[in-house]
């Protein structure tokens, strides 16, 4: 019975390891990695009268969080993942590239830090861009779910399979288009102004019909304008 467990462990190693490398989110690692060194490049070029060395800890304390993270190529939840991931493994070589690097030349310039951190010493953006100056985007990410469509482009998902076909219906299209990393993203970008825009128009309503209900029972019919009053009935003997 020993012999058998042992056999089907060694099996399911052996076949299920690559599945875990192949899937791993080198691309959000690689657009995280660059929105934490942007984000903390214009952040140390403000003139403060602290010092560098105290400065890039701080910050380093302060850097993963949404507010910081929401111009970049995946949502700011996916992008705060990252950069604790990012600072969790490799902190202590962050914050000296950066003391190190601006301490010698306070002009350095976000590509150089970049190439430095992300490419030497996280190693998150090795064959994810050709250069610190590239993008994320114009590549195929690793962490994306990718699906042929009917007519043999390939239709990405980052969302997931159940979630495309609650939201776009059997068949992961939307208008006979594939389903796109761009558009899904601009999608939930609609969703959230829409949803804005119910919560706006609801309060109006609600303004509305208060102020109305407190024109009646003060005799008014307008804001400005009184209530004529009705003649009175005469008692009809």
């Amino acid at each position: 019975m020993q012999w058998v467990i042992l056999f089907l462990c060694t099996i399911l190693s052996s076949c299920c390891l690559p599945l875990v490398v192949a899937v791993k989110p080198s691309g959000l690692a690689c657009e995280g990695c660059h929105g934490v060194i942007s984000e903390l490049h214009g952040k140390l070029n403000k003139p403060t009268k602290a010092s560098i060395a105290e400065r890039v800890p701080a910050l380093l304390n302060k850097i993963c969080k949404l507010e910081n993270l929401v111009r970049y190529v995946y949502s700011p939840p996916k992008m705060v993942k990252a950069c604790n991931g990012l600072l969790g493994d490799h902190r202590k070589a962050i914050t000296e590239s950066l003391v190190g690097h601006f301490m010698e030349n306070p002009k350095v310039s976000v590509e150089e830090l970049e190439g430095d951190i992300c490419f030497e010493i996280a190693g998150s953006c090795k064959g994810i861009k050709d250069s610190p100056a590239g993008k994320v985007s114009d590549k195929l990410v690793a962490d994306q779910i990718l699906k042929p469509a009917t007519d043999g482009r390939i239709a990405i998902d980052p969302l997931g399979d159940k979630t495309k076909k609650a939201r776009n219906g059997v068949g992961g299209e939307r208008n006979g288009e594939p389903l796109t990393a761009g558009n899904s993203e601009a999608e939930q970008a609609k969703s959230f102004t829409r949803a804005a825009q119910g919560v706006k128009g609801t309060s109006e309503s609600l303004k509305k019909r208060d102020k109305k209900d407190q024109n009646q029972f003060f005799g008014f019919s307008s804001e400005n304008e009184p209530q004529k009053a009705k003649p009175a009935q005469k008692d009809e003997l």
